[in-house]
């Protein structure tokens, strides 16, 4: 990033922290009901809304300091094993990872398209997870698909991780947020 990007970016997320913190902290807290703060509604966005704006100013620190040094003429010096070349970078940053592709993000696409466009609201919301977090595992996988058994071991992963998946989400939110779900 440039010198102000650093800068200007800080303070927008330290805005936008702050905003969520001050719009979870409005949110109802149930304590009419009998409701403890762990049911509020807005603790985990107020949370995440606090780390956000922490993050955020931290950066802005961070630039100050390193303008600071600048001006007095301290230069960090690169460790030995530093990555120099944008090559490097991109190398080491992908490294292990599958290169992006357009049928991939498309798929994906059409998959979330799918699961909260058609699935939600017309059949149970648990069945809906199931087979979005299944076809999608499937999909991901699809290269280890060589024999039956590699595929049969591929959908009984994704089955379960599915199936996990389709009993925490309605549990969490419903249970411990207590939040409708469709």
């Amino acid at each position: 990033m440039t010198k102000t990007t650093d800068r200007n970016a800080g303070v927008i997320i330290f805005l936008f922290g702050a905003l969520v913190t001050f719009e979870s902290w409005r949110m109802p807290r149930f304590e009419k009901i009998g409701g403890s703060l762990l049911n509020a509604p807005g603790l985990v966005p107020g949370m995440l809304g606090i780390i956000i704006a922490v993050l955020g100013a931290i950066m802005v620190m961070r630039f100050y300091t390193v303008r600071r040094m600048a001006r007095r003429g301290a230069v960090a010096a690169p460790p030995p094993h530093a990555v120099e070349t944008p090559e490097e970078v991109a190398a080491e940053v992908t490294a292990g990872m599958q290169p992006a592709s357009m049928p991939r993000l498309l798929v994906t696409l059409a998959l979330s398209v799918l699961f909260a466009g058609v699935l939600v609201g017309r059949v149970p919301f648990w069945l809906a997870i199931f087979l979005f977090v299944a076809a999608s595992i499937v999909y991901y996988e699809k290269d280890r698909l060589r024999s039956t058994a590699a595929t049969a071991r591929v959908v009984a992963i994704a089955a379960a991780i599915a199936g996990a998946t389709a009993f925490a989400v309605p549990f969490v939110f419903e249970r411990l947020f207590l939040v409708t779900l469709p």
